[in-house]
């Protein structure tokens, strides 16, 4: 199964949604942030959405240490914003959810782990985007062509 790294950044909502499959490791997640930011209309404050149901997620304890580096390194700016890892899996579950807690980075995030998209709008507080347009955008995310890893 190749990996599969694809994102919308969405200026009137504030938001950045990504998606991955495949078999994702902590480098993986850095090369599509390195990727992300490098977008024109990319804002580190806008609210961000990573849907995991269709990877493996292969990151090892000592690899939420390398992650909270490359923020501190390459993100200076401080600000609180949202971050939700939406999962289906019992591991991508423990994993988020100890990234969620553990995370010791300076840079201030909300972080949380959802199973529904409902949750993740109710959470927003719909100030971001309703659960249709976010189902819509997660879906039509699966077949763009693009991909941040080039395979």
């Amino acid at each position: 199964m190749s990996k599969i790294g694809k994102y919308k950044i969405i200026e009137s909502s504030k938001l950045i949604v990504e998606y991955y499959s495949g078999k994702i490791t902590v480098e993986d997640l850095i090369s599509s942030k390195k990727v992300i930011s490098q977008e024109p209309n990319y804002n580190f404050y806008f609210n961000t959405i990573l849907d995991f149901r269709d990877c493996e997620l292969s990151i090892a304890i000592d690899d939420f240490q390398v992650l909270n580096n490359y923020f501190d390194e390459n993100f200076y700016k401080r600000g609180v914003r949202k971050v939700a890892y939406l999962i289906d899996t019992p591991h991508e579950a423990a994993l988020s959810t100890l990234f969620s807690r553990i995370n010791k980075s300076k840079i201030e995030m909300h972080k949380r782990v959802f199973s529904t998209v409902e949750g993740i709008v109710l959470w927003f507080k719909y100030e971001s985007i309703d659960e249709s347009a976010l189902t819509l955008i997660l879906k039509e995310l699966k077949t763009l062509p693009n991909n941040v890893f080039g395979e």
